[in-house]
C-alpha cells in the first residue's frame, strides 16, 4: 500500500499537531507556512487555557475536552509530571480570580455550576488566596475569590517547535 502523501497548510498549533498526528499514522506530511513555524496567532498570543466563562454547555464541554487533550500532549510529548507540573510549553498553574462585593455572588454561582459540571472550581477565604498567592490582597472579606487549579496557559512557539520536531 502507497504511503499517502499530504500538504498542510499553515504551521501555527492547529496545522502543527495535524501534521504530527498524520505523521504518527504513517503519512509522508509536508508542511507549509508563509513566515516561521508559529509566527502568527499561535506564537504571538497568551494562550491561557480553560473552561471557566464558557456557555452553552457544549462550549464549555469543548474547552474542557481540550484543557484534558493538552495534559496528554504535554505527558506524550515528556512536558509533564505525574503532577502535571509545567514543561517548555505546558504550564498548569491555576487560576485565582477575585470579584469584589458586587461581583461576589456571580463568581460563586459559576463556581457552583462549574462544581456540578465536574470541573474543579472553589471559592477561597482571603487566608486560604493569600497562601496561594500572597502579593494579592483581596478585601478583607467583602468579595469572593474562586479557585480554578487546572487552567493555565501554553507557550504557542514552543508548543508548535514541540509538535514539529515530533
Amino acid at each position: 500500500m502507497a504511503v499517502p502523501r499530504i500538504v498542510v497548510v499553515g504551521a501555527g498549533v492547529v496545522g502543527a499537531a495535524v501534521a504530527m498526528r498524520l505523521a504518527e499514522r504513517g503519512a509522508a506530511v509536508t508542511v507549509v507556512e508563509a513566515s516561521r513555524p508559529g509566527a502568527g496567532a499561535s506564537g504571538g498570543s497568551f494562550a491561557w487555557f480553560n473552561a471557566n466563562e464558557k456557555l452553552p454547555r457544549h462550549y464549555f464541554e469543548l474547552n474542557l475536552r481540550g484543557m484534558r487533550e493538552h495534559r496528554v500532549l504535554a505527558g506524550e510529548s515528556g512536558h509533564a509530571d505525574r503532577s502535571g507540573a509545567t514543561g517548555a510549553w505546558y504550564h498548569p498553574v491555576g487560576n485565582l480570580e477575585y470579584a469584589d462585593a458586587d461581583g461576589a455572588g456571580e463568581l460563586a454561582a459559576r463556581v457552583r455550576r462549574l462544581a456540578e459540571w465536574g470541573y474543579r472550581a472553589r471559592m477561597l477565604g482571603p487566608d486560604q488566596a493569600a497562601r496561594l498567592e500572597p502579593a494579592v490582597r483581596t478585601g478583607h472579606g467583602r468579595g469572593g475569590v474562586a479557585y480554578f487549579p487546572d487552567e493555565g496557559y501554553l507557550h504557542g512557539q514552543a508548543l508548535v517547535e514541540a509538535l514539529l520536531a515530533r
